[in-house]
């Protein structure tokens, strides 16, 4: 016998969510300035060890702009094989990539343990009754967490850049792996094929939720200060949710489809 999927309560959602941010701003929005100055501080290094190395590039690349051609394509490509062959150029153009390289490595793992944060933060948040986190525990498994979020974020992410609507949908359907990482699993694809699990029958009122989130960070995006707790709320929206589901029973464990499998 097939059983209901739980709904979710949409204005039950943003109620607990906005009660959860007013009582954990401020852990939720220094989480997010660190993130965000973090962020900052990697695109400026990136940028200034690159500018001088990449200037002769620039250059030609703008030349190419300017003058768009099969001839122009190619002189621009000999160009470039003719920059790195210069001694004066390859050697510190190899030099900036190989930092830029180690600045983006320490910059994702900071990331990534920041994204862990605010997740385990914004679950408590909206929990009935506030629970101690254990921080040790969380910092014993940092590694593997990080290593798992940059892992989700390229699944989730590139489909963006090629199809926007099968990209949307995956974002929906993988909309509770961060939370179910930090709390069952820290394999991203065993968390990944839980949420997809979890959300089943729930797809639209998840949209819902996603285009709110998608609407307050334009919102934000007028200010850059604001950007801050337009993300902590988020994060407490999207908690809201996964308690709902999780208060119904509903965890996207593997085991639970069984009965529904055997009784269609």
């Amino acid at each position: 016998m097939e059983t209901s999927r739980p709904e979710i309560d949409l204005q039950r959602c943003f109620r607990e969510a906005w009660h959860g941010f007013s009582l954990w701003w401020i852990p939720l929005c220094t989480v997010s300035a660190i993130g965000f100055v973090s962020a900052w501080v990697r695109r400026t290094h990136m940028k200034a060890t690159l500018a001088h190395p990449f200037a002769p590039f620039v250059d030609a690349w703008r030349l190419l702009w300017a003058h768009p051609s099969p001839d122009g394509a190619e002189q621009f490509i000999a160009t470039c094989q003719r920059l790195i062959a210069d001694p004066a150029v390859g050697p510190p153009l190899m030099t900036a990539l190989m930092t830029v390289i180690k600045v983006a490595l320490v910059f994702t793992v900071v990331a990534c343990v920041l994204n862990v944060a605010i997740v385990v933060i914004a679950k408590n948040a909206v929990q009935p009754r506030k629970e101690s986190i254990d921080v040790r525990r969380y910092a014993k498994r940092s590694p593997l967490l990080a290593a798992s979020y940059a892992v989700l974020a390229l699944i989730k992410v590139v489909p963006f850049f090629f199809f926007v609507l099968p990209g949307v949908v995956l974002y929906v359907r993988l909309y509770f792996t961060s939370f179910l990482i930090t709390e069952e699993s820290a394999s991203p694809f065993t968390a990944m094929r839980q949420s997809w699990i979890m959300t089943r029958g729930v797809f639209m009122p998840l949209l819902m939720l996603f285009i709110a989130n998608v609407g307050v960070d334009l919102i934000a995006a007028v200010t850059i200060v604001g950007f801050i707790p337009a993300n902590s709320f988020n994060y407490t929206l999207r908690a809201a949710a996964y308690r709902q589901l999780s208060a119904a029973g509903l965890r996207g464990v593997p085991d639970q489809e069984g009965p529904r499998g055997t009784g269609n």
